[in-house]
């Protein structure tokens, strides 16, 4: 069923996937509902001279995208992308480089879960949600990039949506009944500060919709009618909801009811462990001379093809404890899972340890070419400086993005208390974090 939900997503954004996308993007373009209006939203943001975000998870979409916008709008350069491949420090210069040449028309391309977190764009008053997650607490804080102090003008938010012509078969378009699920759910947690993403019912649910299996009554996608667009070859429906730069909150629907005052005396209690089960959020606590929980870890990417890994350590390549632990978690990964493409590791050079950079450098490399014997993913080194005035890099924390049904590249994370020395060193105590990705 998620295979099939997973398959469903990518096509209502294109049928043909983006990794077979011919030479010509405009034709490509064409085909797809979504990009259509997507190029018209564009066209009037480039009309007022001002600069839009989109939104989208797939990084070979990302790239086509880039390249489409170039094209179609003469642009000198590819627009800007965000995704998990670039490093945190370079993400806000990539923002700064952006946020110049006010009443310049100009586009930025991020991953929701990389762009959606700690950015502030105030130069861009436009955002194009492409893609959509279940959870719809990641698509809000992506929309929030906009929304922060330095906004002086009127926020627009799209979601254009494909839907199927057939009035019989409309109401059950993929785009309609994802976008009813997510409402749903916003609407039921707008005052939790864990919104859990969607459960196997709500997913069992859109999926016997969508499948005609189960009948659905017709239902206004938007709240704003006199915003509907719609194109004779690729039917769509362009949502637009607007609201004034005062405020710091996402977009409300002008027809969502207040809600009333809960009494005090049936008002439900909170249960944080709950939600972070729901969520297959996992937190392993090992201490001093406990068994280490890495073939637990190391299983869940059990044939998975992974498409990077990045470990974001300042004590990584410190010591030769450490260089070893690394070098061991990788090939431990590269055995379990189907295949791993590419390893980024961010250290900090002045952090305690051995002293000689270039030798910790070599040292890895050369440990890292042992163990993988010719056949090693490709590895990018990055420094990174372990305190400045605008980043603190202390926390060890590993991004894991993997190839899921459908193409889609989806992040997962750890966070680990002691680094990944902590793993395969019983004398450390050891705590892990598992944060899976949005379903």
């Amino acid at each position: 069923m998620l295979n099939a939900l997973s398959n469903m997503r990518g096509v209502s954004l294109h049928p043909t996937d983006p990794r077979q996308a011919p030479d010509n993007l405009a034709a490509y373009a064409q085909d797809s509902a979504r990009l259509s209006q997507t190029l018209e939203i564009l066209e009037k943001v480039a009309e007022a001279g001002e600069k839009a975000l989109i939104f989208v998870e797939d990084l070979t979409m990302q790239d086509r995208l880039a390249s489409l916008i170039q094209q179609h709008f003469g642009l000198p350069a590819r627009p800007v992308r965000i995704n998990g491949g670039i490093a945190g420090h370079k993400r806000q210069a990539l923002v700064d480089a952006f946020q110049v040449n006010p009443g310049k028309f100009d586009v930025m391309i991020l991953s929701p879960r990389a762009g959606g977190v700690g950015l502030t764009i105030t130069a861009a008053n436009h955002v194009i949600h492409l893609s959509r997650w279940w959870n719809p607490a990641v698509e809000d804080q992506a929309t929030d990039r906009v929304y922060r102090i330095g906004q002086t003008r009127e926020v627009h938010i799209y979601l254009p949506m494909a839907v199927h012509p057939d009035p019989d078969l409309g109401p059950s378009s993929f785009d309609l009944r994802l976008n009813a699920l997510i409402e749903r759910k916003r609407n039921l947690t707008r005052d939790l500060f864990f919104p859990p993403d969607a459960s196997d019912g709500e997913l069992g649910d859109l999926f016997r919709e969508v499948s005609l299996e189960r009948e659905v009554e017709p239902e206004a996608p938007t709240p704003h009618p006199e915003n509907l667009a719609e194109t004779e070859a690729a039917p769509a429906v362009d949502l637009v909801e607007e609201a004034t730069a005062a405020s710091s909150d996402p977009p409300v629907s002008a027809s969502d009811p207040s809600p009333a005052e809960p009494d005090p005396s049936t008002r439900p209690t909170l249960s944080l462990p709950k939600i972070a089960a729901e969520a297959q959020v996992r937190l392993w606590r090992r201490g001093v001379g406990e068994a280490r929980p890495t073939h637990e870890i190391i299983n869940l990417f059990a044939g998975k093809h992974v498409v990077q890994i990045a470990i974001r350590d300042p004590y990584a390549l410190g010591t030769t404890r450490s260089r070893e632990s690394q070098v061991r978690f990788l090939a431990d990964l590269n055995q379990a899972a189907a295949s791993l493409e590419g390893v980024l590791i961010e250290y900090a050079p002045e952090a305690e340890g051995d002293l000689d950079e270039v030798g910790c450098r070599r040292d890895f490399g050369s440990k890292y070419a042992a163990e993988f014997a010719g056949s090693a993913p490709r590895l990018s080194l990055a420094r990174r400086s372990k305190r400045t005035r605008d980043d603190d890099f202390h926390d060890r924390f590993i991004e894991i993005d993997v190839r899921h049904a459908g193409g889609a590249v989806k992040r997962h994370e750890l966070t680990i208390g002691r680094g990944l020395e902590a793993l395969y060193n019983d004398r450390r105590q050891c705590t892990v974090t598992y944060v899976p990705p949005a379903a």
